[in-house]
């Protein structure tokens, strides 16, 4: 504060006793006061024709704001965020995120790190904790916590009709940890949920498909903390080859019906009933259908001449099915 006096050639100054500067004779500096009221004492230094003046004045010294300065936080779901503060007029800061005590907030120095927190948008509110000279500061800033991409792993299955082979499928997060105890919605042939394992796995039975290329579309919906995706996956289903069985056979000529059976069974050793099955000797065909053990038995009528005949069964398949052909000799003596 710059002071004006007449007869004087300069002034002398104390606040509360202590000495003052006075620059350019008149100028009393007041600088890095204290929060408080000081008294201000100012003596004349009289020239030759006047004597000394002292005069007083109160002076309060009003506390100021301290600054305070982040940026806004932005991270990934399982994984930690921060920002540097800036701040002045005080020893350090606090914060907490609003309505959710459930937050991680670490500070460290000027650096505040928040973690724990689903997916979502969040309100970090930051305040000073001001020195004796200084009133706090708070700033409000958005947490934002991203869900994190996601990944499904399979690989295209090929199987046969009636052998299971299931569809593995393994869901983790964009770091490759696996994710367990979560729904994935497979539509394999009709939709079905299944819970990951431990080891972030659904496991997808094949068996009962009937052969022919199926696409499995495989549905993670996210949740608060993943994001979700689709992915298609090639199954496979070829038929089946079933077994045979034609034995050699003799007959007496004298037979006039000559009756010769076979049996036919699925790739698991299982009868397959009712199905068509032809016999061919030379131009002749005859036709016969199994029965519930799978047998089918050929009723062969006007071969009667003495000889060895090469026969040939013939099952043509169906939807499930290749077809299968067993060459067989036939005797008549």
């Amino acid at each position: 504060m710059t002071l004006t006096f007449e007869g004087a050639t300069g002034i002398t100054a104390e606040i509360n006793g202590t000495p003052v500067n006075v620059v350019d004779n008149y100028t009393v500096m007041l600088s890095r006061l204290d929060v408080g009221t000081y008294t201000l004492t100012v003596t004349t230094i009289p020239d030759e024709d006047h004597n000394p003046s002292t005069s007083k004045f109160n002076i309060k010294v009003n506390k100021a704001d301290s600054t305070l300065s982040l940026n806004s936080i932005v991270f990934d779901y399982n994984s930690t965020g921060s920002s540097e503060v800036s701040y002045t007029g005080a020893t350090g800061f606090n914060a907490s995120v609003a309505n959710h005590p459930e937050a991680i907030i670490n500070i460290v120095g000027n650096m505040i790190t928040v973690s724990g927190l689903d997916a979502g948008t969040y309100t970090l509110k930051v305040t000073t904790m001001p020195d004796s000279n200084h009133n706090p500061a708070t700033q409000i800033v958005n947490i934002t916590v991203n869900a994190v991409p996601t990944q499904l792993d399979a690989n295209a299955v090929t199987t046969t009709y009636n052998i299971n082979k299931n569809l593995v499928i393994t869901l983790k997060d964009s770091k490759g940890n696996v994710l367990s105890g979560v729904s994935i919605v497979v539509n394999l042939n009709g939709a079905k949920t299944y819970t990951t394992d431990k080891n972030g796995q659904i496991k997808v039975s094949t068996k009962g498909l009937a052969p022919k290329v199926y696409t499995a579309k495989v549905t993670f919906n996210g949740n608060e903390k993943y994001v979700g995706l689709v992915k298609d996956i090639k199954v496979t289903v070829k038929k089946a080859t079933p077994k045979l069985t034609a034995k050699k056979k003799t007959f007496k000529k004298s037979v006039k019906v000559k009756k010769y059976s076979i049996t036919l069974k699925d790739n698991l050793g299982k009868a397959i009933k009712k199905a068509k099955v032809a016999i061919k000797i030379g131009k002749k065909t005859f036709n016969a259908k199994t029965n519930s053990k799978g047998k089918a038995t050929f009723k062969i009528k006007k071969l009667t001449k003495k000889g060895k005949y090469n026969a040939k069964v013939i099952y043509n398949g169906n939807k499930y099915y290749n077809k299968v052909t067993k060459k067989v000799k036939i005797n008549v003596k």
